[in-house]
């Protein structure tokens, strides 16, 4: 009954919130901060505890701050340890600092274990819980974007509950793109099941130094993500939660009936082939004066709004014994379409228990149900056709009944298609315990469980299309499909682990066991003419075996390892690690079943020499460097073996199983390799007023697992080989710099990424052409390709001079593109095609700038690309692309109206260069987008004091706010774009507003 008063109240504090400034009684404090030597010291920051209220020291040391007698007075500064003192009756204060530095000893989880910060030698990022509590996301992934130097995280969808990021650390080095690894309190998992509110701290390691201890799973570099645990003392509960409204990112504006049937009657004009109009005068004046009225079809599927909100409640607290803590979260997002949804319920419980004084055990566990609800037919391909539907493609016939125009009508899909439902349900435990053997060994043993299980239903209901006289054209049957997969993963891990100070000297070694299986199991059936659409059961349908479909597959794994790491330090300045894995997967043939994977990194503290250690403007400064090796295994789990399959067929009129090989194998393939060189410079100054982080890398894959192309008689796919080598190299630089000035608290953020892709080697079998893409020696992985462009023809006669002609085509004219004749031999032709730019985003960038001032905070985070190649297809680059309704922006850039954009021409005529791929389509890509903008209030403790709180925070939040970028087309995401159509469900702009409790 207590909490439900306190919770009453909580509620009245926001009607507090003018009169907090006058509350308390306060008066100003001074004081000085001095060493232990007597020194005194500038640059020390002086916070009230609980509030973001605070000042700095002046150049003698000396603070002024307002305050009551209540407060306690935080004194921190780099190089010494942080002090707390109550204010009481004092006026004025002389604190006294002891070397020994809070931040240098901040610990960083990193592999199996955490390591003092200064004694880091590996390149690697971290994020703090403080980060991730201010700002609210959708997903854990969403946090990558713009934070972290290396990190390249992209958002392909806004659709809700496929609006996951990928990640990709410094880029590809393989043709096999490996994902990140996502440790979670030492188990794989997806970092999407995460409630992020849940997260204590996120670490990304990027060069082999810091990868190689998880051997074979690190190729694509290892996020590890911990999450919180109790602490001593009385009961402690907290809320966040918020509210908000999404929107669309990008407007697609068509244009109307009327333009477009002049428009279509203008292409075919263009074309010279049949001069007679699409469209008479007379249809064309229905949709002037009024008579009919043209659609538009993605506003008829998709409206401008939809809402987000998500809830989290916490529990925490405990004694020296026994530490818990527990949370529970709901997710809701609606979609902007009809019958769209996504909810994801979080359920965590963390315990700590001290069994004595050698004995700790600690048992982790999770719970999280994800529902997905979309139309039966998806998304994706009411996306498509809405784009490519024209306006004068009614959705509805005079007489009501539906009309089916080409492929099907999306509003009805969404309306009356019926429901597609995906439920994931996810369970993680964790069981562990750190048995002190003497002093400075201990041996840890972990045991991972995780269950997945996907259950996925869908009925697609019976519809019959009549044209506007009634007449029946099309009958699209009911059918329902229920699937089911599970996955089940287990994992144990046994390890020593030593540590010794003594005299000048650190040492600390890890030695260690894992093994990990996993196996996963699917199923599905599907069956069609249901007598009703109001029965959902596999039984309830057609008895004929022609309307059943069934199928089902399994796959499974196993990896064993051993691992050991070795850390060094003398005089805390010069630093070594070596770390080995030994890994044996069950992937490969008996032959190459085991790889060995090792690194060695070194450091050096110059901040810590004599010549250095009085220079009062240095605060840290060190250089690292590393090298070692990772390995991949992302290939099928039975490549290098044979393998059965059964398939029915009809024989002698009755129905027979058979079964038979699927595939050819190669017992002989074996690791790829990934060997990393990495070297680095850490710099702070002036007591972290600013500081600075560069990397350069070198990264080499070789025995690259591929599919050499074989002729199509072979009758089988071929057997993957190692045939590769790609070199991926680059550099990272990260800019920081924070201050504080009276009571204003202030940082920036910069960080700048580049990495290079080039193919050393296939084998001799290149180059690799597929469409737009090619892959050969000298150049990136799956780079654009096809024909250059020199501008376009101004007049007919200029076309015409030109000797060489297209393929096929002998009707060029003023307003078609110029493709240039690379050869020279008077045909434009496949052999004029040529490489064309690079798919990989250049010099990624992300700035975050926030501070706070009397209790106000605010957080901006930007990202951007400074060099993109973004590709333009089909609907996106050429107009009446399968007669799709061509868009404002390309009308307004088209020839003769503006020099950009080729000419229109009737659909899929052979007459039209712009069919034919080349750099024209290829656009300038550089963006610029404010990815998040925070504003928060945090009310002061003594406020809250009087209802029973602890703290209590405020915030507004606005995702995706503003992007500038040069593309043509204002439907086009330039950071998801590589070959976009713009057809896809668009990422969204999300509107939030929120509170944050604690009692």
């Amino acid at each position: 009954m207590r909490i439900i008063t306190k919770l009453k109240t909580l509620l009245l504090f926001t009607f507090l919130f003018l009169v907090n400034f006058t509350f308390a009684q306060n008066r100003m404090v001074t004081g000085v901060v001095s060493t232990e030597a007597g020194e005194l010291l500038p640059g020390v920051n002086v916070a009230i505890k609980g509030t973001t209220t605070g000042t700095i020291t002046d150049v003698q040391g000396e603070f002024h701050i307002e305050t009551n007698s209540e407060s306690t007075l935080i004194f921190s500064f780099i190089g010494f340890g942080t002090v707390e003192m109550k204010v009481g009756s004092q006026t004025k204060m002389n604190v006294i600092l002891s070397e020994g530095s809070e931040q240098l000893e901040e610990v960083i989880v990193v592999g199996f274990g955490e390591q003092k910060k200064e004694n880091v030698t590996g390149s690697l990022e971290t994020i703090g819980s403080e980060t991730i509590k201010d700002r609210p996301v959708t997903s854990t992934s969403a946090l990558f974007q713009g934070t972290l130097p290396g990190v390249v995280a992209t958002q392909t969808s806004g659709q809700p509950g496929a609006d996951n990021m990928d990640i990709l650390i410094r880029g590809s080095s393989s043709i096999n793109d490996t994902p990140a690894l996502v440790i979670v309190d030492g188990m794989p998992m997806s970092m999407n099941n995460i409630n992020p509110q849940d997260i204590e701290s996120i670490t990304v390691l990027k060069d082999a130094s810091a990868t190689a201890i998880y051997g074979a799973h690190a190729a694509g570099g290892v996020i590890l993500i911990t999450t919180k645990r109790g602490k001593e003392g009385k009961v402690s509960f907290g809320y966040n939660g918020y509210v908000g409204v999404q929107t669309p990112t990008m407007e697609h504006k068509f244009v109307g009936a009327v333009e477009f049937m002049e428009l279509s009657n203008l292409a075919r004009q263009n074309d010279g082939v049949n001069s007679n109009p699409v469209f008479t005068q007379d249809q064309i004046d229905e949709y002037r004066n009024g008579s009919r009225q043209g659609v538009n079809w993605r506003d008829a599927i998709m409206s401008s709004t939809a809402m987000q909100q998500q809830h989290n409640m916490t529990v925490s607290g405990g004694s020296e014994k026994v530490k818990y803590y527990g949370s529970g979260s709901f997710f809701d997002q609606g979609g902007l379409t009809p019958n769209t949804n996504f909810q994801r319920y979080n359920f965590r419980m963390n315990v700590d228990a001290k069994v004595n004084d050698r004995l700790t055990t600690h048992f982790k566990s999770a719970f999280d149900n994800s529902v997905r609800q979309q139309p039966t037919r998806g998304i994706g391909s009411a996306y498509y056709n809405a784009n490519i539907y024209s306006p004068i493609d009614p959705i509805k016939w005079d007489n009501g009944e539906w009309n089916y125009v080409r492929n099907g009508n999306p509003v009805r899909w969404m309306e009356e298609g019926g429901d597609r439902t995906s439920n994931w349900v996810n369970t993680q435990l964790m069981l562990g315990a750190e048995y002190k053997i003497v002093d400075g060994l201990k041996a840890v043993v972990d045991y991972n469980f995780r269950y997945s299980h996907d259950r996925g239903k869908a009925f697609n209901n019976k519809h019959d299309y009549y044209d506007g006289d009634g007449k029946l054209v099309k009958t699209e049957p009911n059918w329902y499909e229920d699937y089911n997969a599970a996955t089940t993963y287990s994992g144990l891990q046994a390890r020593l682990d030593y540590e010794k100070h003594w005299n000048n000297h650190y040492l600390k070694a890890m030695v260690g066991y894992s093994n990990e299986t996993q196996l996963w199991e699917q199923g599905s059936m599907t069956r069609y003419n249901y007598l009703t659409d109001n029965i959902h059961i596999i039984d309830a349908g057609s008895r004929d075996p022609k309307d059943w479909m069934m199928g089902g597959t399994a796959d499974q794994w196993a990896i064993q390892s051993l691992y050991a790491r070795v850390n060094y330090a003398f005089k805390d300045r010069y630093l070594f690690e070596a770390n080995i894995r030994r890994d044996g997967s069950s992937k490969f043939g008996p032959s190459h079943r085991y790889g060995l994977f090792p690194s060695l990194s070194l450091g050096w503290r110059i901040s810590e020499e004599s010549f250095l250690k009085d220079v009062e403007w240095v605060t840290n400064l060190k250089v690292r460097g590393s090298w070692g090796k990772v390995g991949n295994q992302n290939i099928g789990s039975f490549d290098w073996t044979p393998t059965l399959a059964a398939s029915s067929a009809v024989i002698g009129g009755e129905g027979v199983t058979a079964v038979y090989y699927d595939k050819t194998a190669n017992p002989d393939i074996k690791w790829e390799t990934k060997t990393t060189t990495n070297f680095g410079l850490e710099a702070d100054f002036f007591g972290r007023l600013i500081g600075f982080t560069v990397d350069v890398f070198t990264n080499r894959t070789t025995d690259i697992l591929m599919n050499v192309p074989v002729p199509p008689q072979f009758g089988y796919d071929a057997p993957r080989v190692n045939a590769g080598i790609v070199d991926n190299n680059g550099w990272e630089v990260s800019v920081r710099h924070q201050n504080q000035i009276g009571d204003f608290n202030y940082f920036v953020n910069l960080n700048l990424f580049d990495n290079r892709n080039n193919v050393v080697d296939i084998l001799e079998t290149g180059p690799w052409i597929d469409d737009m893409r090619f892959t050969d020696v000298g150049a990136p992985m799956r780079a654009w390709y096809g024909f250059r462009s020199d501008g376009i023809y101004q007049t007919d006669e200029e076309a015409k001079a030109n000797t060489a002609h297209y393929n096929l085509n002998n009707n060029i004219g003023a307003g078609d593109i110029k493709l240039v004749d690379i050869n020279g031999d008077g045909v434009i032709d496949g052999d004029d095609r040529e490489l064309l730019g690079d798919p990989n985003p250049r010099y990624m960038f992300g700035i975050n700038l926030g501070g706070s001032f009397k209790g106000f905070d605010f957080n901006i985070l930007f990202n951007g690309a400074l060099q993109r190649d973004v590709v333009l297809i089909n609907e996106a680059a050429v107009p009446f692309f399968l007669q799709a309704t061509p868009q404002e922006w390309q009308v307004e850039k088209a020839w003769p109206n503006s020099n950009e954009y080729p000419k229109f021409r009737e659909e899929y005529t052979v007459n039209d260069p712009g069919r034919y791929f080349s750099d024209f389509w290829i656009q300038d890509g550089k963006y610029i987008r404010l990815k998040n903008v925070t504003v928060g209030y945090t009310f002061s403790a003594d406020l809250l004091k009087k209802v029973g709180a602890t703290s209590a925070r405020i915030y507004v939040s606005g995702d995706n706010l503003w992007t500038s970028s040069a593309l043509w087309s204002p439907t086009i995401d330039p950071e998801i774009s590589n070959g976009s159509r713009g057809a896809s469900y668009p990422q969204l702009s999300v509107y939030t507003t929120g509170i944050s409790l604690n009692f």
